[in-house]
């Protein structure tokens, strides 16, 4: 929604795709979890300057849960790339609130089990991928009906 809104506003000069496999379309993903991420896709690339932007969001599975990407072909890295854990593999503090928070929501959410890694793609541009743990909504509504029915 957030980029069919930022198209609006942009016109020609945003394009965008979403990809989501099928196998995780029923998956529970925190909310608001990747709004900070295309909008940095959006920020750091149209309103910095760029004449024109591609985002990508792409959802799969993995062995041991969901791996999510937000790439845009635009501008590289003016940081270092920043991981989950804080550190980094370049210049730069990455202490953008966008990815601070994302960082923080996805620690509170699933501990060490989920990450968050942001790299420049080769051909240009970046791609913010996040890892979390698969559940999905069948599973939580299961863990969560005994919790319920106790409130009754």
């Amino acid at each position: 929604r957030y980029l069919a809104l930022q198209g609006m506003r942009f016109g020609d000069r945003l394009r965008y795709g979403c990809d989501v496999a099928p196998d995780v379309a029923d998956c529970l993903v925190p909310i608001l979890l990747l709004q900070p991420l295309v909008e940095n896709a959006v920020v750091h690339g149209l309103d910095a300057g760029q004449e024109s932007l591609y985002v990508r969001v792409s959802a799969g599975a993995l062995r041991d849960g969901i791996e999510i990407t937000v790439e845009n072909d635009g501008r590289s890295l003016r940081r270092g790339v920043t991981h989950t854990n804080g550190t980094q593999d370049g210049p730069g503090s990455g202490h953008g609130l966008g990815v601070a928070t994302t960082r923080a929501r996805l620690i509170t959410a699933h501990g060490d089990r989920a990450s968050l890694t942001i790299n420049e793609r080769a051909q240009g541009g970046v791609c913010a991928r996040i890892f979390i743990p698969r559940t999905r909504v069948v599973q939580f509504a299961a863990s969560v009906e005994p919790v319920l029915a106790g409130a009754r």
